[in-house]
């Protein structure tokens, strides 16, 4: 006999019984959830179970007070020393990522025109060198660590090399860090 014809009836009854109450879990699975609410940590452990039944509410949210988002400029100062905190701790793949996050948000922050305005662009010039100083630095180090303990087989190494030409983008528009990426695959390629 073909499961065909069962499986279309058990999808029929399933959808028919969605469609009268598509809110209310079935009565089976209630019992399994209080069953394994027993089992796991309650709620007041700090660690909520998945099978804990929660019930998604439908009703609207209303916010006490209105989202007040930050200037983009204030945000990528936030993000960048976030980077710096990642990268001291020895998070090199967390701050690689939020570093490259505040370079490119400070990367779309104009500081303006005019002599009034030279200290500002200094600033930010400042702050885009050290947003991919650390994105490069903690790149680096994430790359160098992934290889650290591999066999140095070609594929590895081409990956190697190709993750660190992608760090080109940010460094090409700084000399010295263009250079240290540079040497940096002049030693991977030589096996240093």
């Amino acid at each position: 006999m073909s499961r065909w014809p069962l499986l279309l009836f058990l999808w029929c009854g399933l959808s028919i019984r969605v469609a009268a109450d598509p809110l209310s879990p079935p009565a089976a699975d209630e019992d399994a959830m209080n069953e394994s609410q027993t089992d796991e940590p309650l709620e007041d452990s700090g660690i909520i179970p998945r099978s804990s039944g929660l019930a998604v509410s439908t009703q609207t949210l209303t916010p006490i007070a209105a989202f007040q988002p930050k200037a983009p400029y204030d945000q990528a100062l936030d993000e960048l020393e976030q980077a710096k905190a990642l990268w001291a701790k020895g998070e090199a793949e967390a701050a690689s990522d939020v570093g490259l996050q505040a370079y490119d948000d400070l990367c779309t922050i104009h500081g303006g025109r005019g002599k009034r305005n030279r200290k500002k662009r200094a600033k930010l010039s400042a702050e885009r060198y050290q947003a991919a100083s650390v994105y490069l630095d903690a790149s680096l180090a994430y790359i160098r660590s992934y290889i650290k303990d591999k066999p140095m087989a070609p594929p590895l190494l081409q990956e190697a090399r190709a993750r660190m030409e992608d760090l080109r983008d940010v460094a090409r528009d700084y000399p010295d860090l263009n250079n240290k990426l540079t040497h940096a695959i002049k030693q991977l390629l030589n096996g240093k």
